[in-house]
Protein backbone atom coordinates (compact mmCIF):
# COMPACT_ATOMS: atom_id res chain seq x y z
CA UNK A 1 0.00 0.00 0.00
CA UNK A 2 2.90 3.02 0.67
CA UNK A 3 4.37 1.60 -2.33
CA UNK A 4 1.53 1.99 -4.18
CA UNK A 5 1.08 5.87 -2.72
CA UNK A 6 4.24 6.97 -3.44
CA UNK A 7 3.79 7.05 -7.24
CA UNK A 8 1.92 9.59 -8.67
CA UNK A 9 -1.00 7.54 -10.53
CA UNK A 10 -0.70 5.30 -7.01
CA UNK A 11 -1.86 8.19 -5.04
CA UNK A 12 -4.65 9.43 -7.76
CA UNK A 13 -6.04 6.03 -7.63
CA UNK A 14 -6.31 5.82 -3.66
CA UNK A 15 -7.51 9.43 -3.50
CA UNK A 16 -10.17 8.79 -6.57
CA UNK A 17 -11.00 5.47 -4.15
CA UNK A 18 -11.37 7.12 -1.04
CA UNK A 19 -13.79 9.72 -2.56
CA UNK A 20 -16.14 6.82 -3.87
CA UNK A 21 -16.95 5.09 -0.38
CA UNK A 22 -19.86 6.02 0.46
CA UNK A 23 -19.89 7.68 3.85
CA UNK A 24 -16.27 7.78 4.11
CA UNK A 25 -16.07 9.50 0.38
CA UNK A 26 -18.12 12.35 1.46
CA UNK A 27 -16.44 13.29 5.04
CA UNK A 28 -13.16 13.25 3.06
CA UNK A 29 -14.96 16.06 0.08
CA UNK A 30 -16.05 18.07 2.99
CA UNK A 31 -12.46 18.00 4.88
CA UNK A 32 -10.99 19.00 0.85
CA UNK A 33 -13.82 21.80 0.82
CA UNK A 34 -13.00 23.24 4.28
CA UNK A 35 -9.17 22.95 3.62
CA UNK A 36 -9.58 24.59 -0.02
CA UNK A 37 -12.22 27.62 0.96
CA UNK A 38 -10.00 28.13 4.47
CA UNK A 39 -6.56 28.48 2.80
CA UNK A 40 -8.13 30.47 -0.29
CA UNK A 41 -9.45 33.04 1.78
CA UNK A 42 -6.60 33.39 4.42
CA UNK A 43 -4.27 33.47 1.13
CA UNK A 44 -6.86 36.08 -0.03
CA UNK A 45 -7.25 38.52 2.08
CA UNK A 46 -3.36 38.42 2.22
CA UNK A 47 -3.12 40.08 -0.59
CA UNK A 48 -1.26 36.90 -2.72
CA UNK A 49 -1.95 36.66 -6.57
CA UNK A 50 -4.92 34.47 -7.05
CA UNK A 51 -3.37 32.10 -9.65
CA UNK A 52 0.02 31.64 -6.80
CA UNK A 53 -3.01 31.25 -3.95
CA UNK A 54 -4.62 28.19 -6.31
CA UNK A 55 -1.07 26.66 -6.55
CA UNK A 56 -0.86 27.01 -2.97
CA UNK A 57 -4.37 25.90 -2.27
CA UNK A 58 -3.71 22.77 -4.16
CA UNK A 59 -0.83 21.59 -2.42
CA UNK A 60 -2.83 21.65 0.84
CA UNK A 61 -6.23 20.24 0.36
CA UNK A 62 -4.45 16.71 0.11
CA UNK A 63 -7.03 14.67 -2.13
CA UNK A 64 -5.02 14.55 -6.02
CA UNK A 65 -8.43 13.51 -7.53
CA UNK A 66 -9.57 17.10 -6.22
CA UNK A 67 -6.69 18.91 -7.26
CA UNK A 68 -7.12 17.65 -10.73
CA UNK A 69 -10.96 17.40 -11.65
CA UNK A 70 -11.29 21.46 -9.61
CA UNK A 71 -8.33 23.31 -8.62
CA UNK A 72 -6.18 22.83 -12.16
CA UNK A 73 -9.29 23.54 -13.86
CA UNK A 74 -9.82 26.57 -12.15
CA UNK A 75 -6.40 27.97 -12.98
CA UNK A 76 -7.10 27.67 -16.56
CA UNK A 77 -10.33 29.11 -16.50
CA UNK A 78 -8.67 31.89 -14.21
CA UNK A 79 -6.22 32.18 -17.32
CA UNK A 80 -9.06 32.53 -19.88
CA UNK A 81 -10.23 35.51 -17.84
CA UNK A 82 -13.63 33.67 -16.50
CA UNK A 83 -15.28 34.82 -13.31
CA UNK A 84 -14.34 32.76 -9.97
CA UNK A 85 -17.63 32.31 -8.15
CA UNK A 86 -19.03 31.23 -11.69
CA UNK A 87 -16.11 28.82 -12.26
CA UNK A 88 -16.33 27.77 -8.20
CA UNK A 89 -20.46 26.99 -8.68
CA UNK A 90 -19.79 24.94 -11.49
CA UNK A 91 -17.39 22.12 -10.46
CA UNK A 92 -19.13 19.16 -9.78
CA UNK A 93 -17.03 18.10 -6.94
CA UNK A 94 -18.49 21.04 -4.63
CA UNK A 95 -21.74 19.99 -5.38
CA UNK A 96 -23.56 17.82 -3.01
Amino acid sequence: MKALRAMDNGRYFLDALKLRILVFGELVRINAITRFARTLGTLLKSAVPLLETLEITSAVVGNKEICKRFIFGLEMAIQFRDHLAKLIISRTCFVG
